[in-house]
């Protein structure tokens, strides 16, 4: 009981401290739940509210972001607004112009077709005429909507590219450019009528960089070459065809392709070939006038190649510019392949626009390549063309500098147009244009210097005319050299306005054309029947409005001037005081025909200078002077004149060995081995009477084109008579000469006196030798 009231007393305390601490526990237990259910309900609150937060928080980012997207947008919009700005309106217009262009586009694709499929062998003018009233006329029979006046190069070709193919060597006027779209567009292969080889300088370096073959059909290895071409793709060029094609060309002129495997084959004669889709087939002929038949011309297409005036004279107009102000033409030059640049850059732009535009996926907006694509290219463009106006501003300056030399040019080409022409009078008189372009140039160098331009371009005008006239007339038969001296007067003459070209026709073609009975009646019986048809004829020139009247009441004065031995020299009635020289030559023409060449011995003196119609003796040294090693000299055979005797003493003087040989059967091995022996020692080789051996005569042209290096002594004397099949290939590099005897005796004296020198007049010291010449050559 003791332990217990000991334990109890200490116990007893705790116990009640216990159960104090229990109440006031109880109260504190209480007091916080009640704390954590006020604070539950105020961290619902606070979720809450941060859910609200968090809501309003992601809210605002999307704002922002949606507010800076905005914004972006009407960055790229401004953008694109400005970078089309300029556009709108052409395109609109573009727009309006596309939608009419589409109704028309089949009748324009036909015209196009057309024209690129039938009128290559034609001229400018029938090209035209067919486009325009055939062509042109059966689509509106037709009904078919099609543009009218198309211009068809411009429908078929970009100008970027037509520039790319001016400075690859394609003259710019607009022949050659439709020539050019004839090259590239046709299906079928081309065949270029070239006889001046520039549409064969341009393929050569169209297509340089594509390993272009060379050959022809006469080369040896042709067969290899066109294996080789066929199989790896590569362009083939045949150059100098004549009228026909070898048969062996046939499957692929036809395109007789058959697909083996992967590729395609072609049955080749014999022998199968791989064909490569990237070969192409050129070829080209000098012949100014070829008959093909009816089947080669439908496997191939045949395009005129001939020069125009157009083109020429601005070719012969930079070749001037270059001599005489080499700075301008290289100006020009450099800054026609900046504009071409120029072009091709903004073409590619533009591409690159309309391929972006035309691709793009969704929005435009969104597409923020497009847009700095957009942004680059209009500046670019902007900027390419302010470099272009620039450019356009100075080549117009440089071309009025240009422009004072053009009669130069003009005159050039007039007289080339005339040698040209004059091959119709004599095959053999044939002559290249780059054997012309020597020549031009040798005269613009040899006549006379001047500070004043004007002055300058007469000096070279007159010298060059006589130049070239002296040239051309060596080559010329006798009978032929007024000719051209008159032709060449009319030229000259008409271009310059002094006579008209009606005049002219009429002089021409006089009465040709008129029938006896439908027109007026001749008034007298002594009047032969060609001669009224011709003073008809001549009652079309304003001076000569009532000839046929003159000739009813002055019947007895035109008769005794009709029966005058020389009517040209004689007072022609009626007309005598008012007269030029060139009415007075139609006078004489019409009335006495036979005194026609006479008169216009006087025209062209009048017009020219009467050194055009004195004779010049042929100098053969200095003809020999003129040449080179791969240039032959061809003396035409006419009857009674030999010209091996004054080759023979020529040699004799310059102290060279010539070795002859008279072309016939069996002689080519000899010519073979002097020409190979003359090549190498530097001596001289005539061949003979080749009109007999023409087969020769293309290798010996072959053997001098592709002759690397020939003894600077060496010459080509060749003697033939005119012949259709003579080479025109050797005519155009070779001098031409004829040594007939000359007309008349003041012509005579003067050819006499060019054998007489001064170590022959001092021979003999008595007088009477001096006086024996004399007489010799009177």
């Amino acid at each position: 009981m003791c332990t217990y009231h000991v334990v109890a007393k200490v116990v007893e305390p705790k116990i009640v401290t216990l159960r104090e601490a229990e109440a006031e526990l109880k109260v504190a237990t209480k007091e916080k739940n009640a704390a954590e259910d006020r604070m539950a309900v105020v961290q619902s609150k606070l979720d809450e509210m941060q859910a609200q937060f968090d809501a309003a928080m992601a809210e605002k980012q999307r704002l922002e972001e949606d507010a800076a997207n905005t914004q972006k947008k009407m960055d790229a919009a401004n953008a694109l607004i400005s970078a089309l700005a300029g556009e709108e309106v052409r395109w609109t217009q573009q727009s309006k112009e596309f939608d009419d262009m589409i109704q028309r586009l089949t009748g324009d694709c036909a015209l196009a077709s057309a024209f690129v499929s039938y009128l290559g062998p034609f001229n400018k003018e029938f090209r035209e005429l067919l486009l325009t009233r055939d062509f042109y006329g059966h689509c509106q029979t037709l009904k078919i909507p099609v543009t009218k006046d198309l211009k068809v190069a411009s429908f078929l070709v970009e100008d970027s590219e037509v520039g790319e193919w001016n400075l690859q060597g394609l003259p710019t006027d607009e022949l050659s450019v439709q020539n050019g779209i004839m090259v590239t567009r046709a299906t079928r292969y081309p065949v270029l009528v070239d006889p001046q080889g520039q549409g064969r300088v341009w393929l050569m370096n169209r297509e340089e960089a594509n390993s272009l073959k060379v050959t022809q059909l006469i080369d040896k290895m042709f067969r290899n070459h066109l294996e080789d071409c066929l199989s790896f793709g590569k362009p083939m060029l045949i150059e100098n065809i004549e009228e026909e094609l070898d048969p062996v060309l046939d499957p692929v002129l036809e395109r007789r392709f058959q697909r083996k495997g992967k590729g395609f084959i072609l049955q080749l004669a014999d022998k199968e070939v791989d064909f490569a889709e990237t070969f192409k087939l050129f070829c080209t002929t000098r012949l100014p006038n070829p008959h093909y038949t009816p089947e080669m011309s439908a496997k191939v297409t045949i395009v005129d190649f001939t020069v125009t005036m157009e083109g020429l004279e601005d070719q012969l107009l930079g070749k001037l510019i270059l001599k005489e102000k080499h700075e301008l033409e290289e100006q020009r030059q450099s800054l026609i392949e900046e504009v071409q640049n120029y072009k091709k850059k903004i073409k590619q732009l533009e591409d690159d626009l309309l391929f972006r535009l035309s691709n793009s996926q969704g929005n435009l907006l969104d597409d923020a390549e497009l847009i700095d694509v957009l942004a680059v290219t209009k500046q670019t463009s902007q900027d390419v063309s302010e470099k272009l106006a620039n450019a356009s501003e100075t080549n117009m300056k440089i071309t009025e500098a240009c422009e004072e030399y053009r009669p130069v040019a003009h005159r050039a080409t007039l007289l080339y147009f005339l040698i040209a022409e004059f091959s119709v009078v004599n095959c053999m008189y044939q002559t290249s244009l780059s054997q012309f372009n020597e020549l031009y140039l040798l005269a613009i160098d040899n006549s006379d210097k001047a500070t004043m331009p004007s002055k300058r371009i007469a000096n070279i005008i007159e010298h060059m005319t006589y130049a070239i006239y002296l040239y051309i007339q060596r080559g010329l038969f006798e009978r032929h050299k007024v000719l051209f001296a008159l032709m060449l007067t009319n030229k000259v003459l008409l271009s310059a306005g002094t006579v008209r070209g009606e005049d002219v026709d009429v002089f021409l073609k006089g009465g040709g054309a008129l029938d006896i009975n439908s027109v007026r009646r001749k008034p007298k019986e002594w009047i032969p029947d060609a001669v009224w048809l011709n003073i008809v004829a001549l009652s079309n020139m304003d001076a000569f409005r009532d000839v046929a009247d003159s000739v009813f009441r002055n019947d007895g004065l035109w008769r005794q001037w009709y029966d005058q031995e020389a009517p040209e020299m004689a007072k022609v009635p009626d007309y005598e005081e008012r007269l030029t020289k060139f009415e007075r030559m139609c006078v004489v023409k019409a009335f006495r025909e036979d005194r026609t060449l006479v008169a216009a011995a006087d025209y062209i003196a009048d017009g020219l200078g009467s050194r055009f119609v004195e004779a010049v003796p042929l100098n053969m040294s200095s003809t020999w002077e003129e040449s080179h090693p791969k240039c032959p000299l061809i003396c035409l055979l006419s009857p009674g004149a030999d010209p091996t005797k004054l080759i023979e003493e020529l040699a004799k003087r310059k102290k060279m060995k010539v070795l002859g040989v008279s072309m016939g059967q069996g002689q080519e091995i000899i010519a073979r081995r002097y020409m190979a022996t003359a090549t190498v020692e530097g001596q001289w080789v005539l061949l003979q009477n080749t009109h007999l051996g023409l087969g020769y005569l293309t290798e010996v042209e072959q053997y001098l084109v592709k002759a690397d290096e020939l003894h600077e002594d060496f010459r080509l004397w060749i003697t033939a008579e005119p012949h259709p099949q003579f080479p025109i290939g050797l005519l155009q590099m070779g001098i031409k000469i004829t040594n007939e005897a000359p007309v008349g005796m003041k012509a005579g004296l003067r050819n006499s006196y060019t054998w007489v020198t001064q170590d022959m007049l001092d021979a003999v010291a008595r007088v009477e030798w001096r006086e024996l010449l004399y007489i010799m050559c009177f």
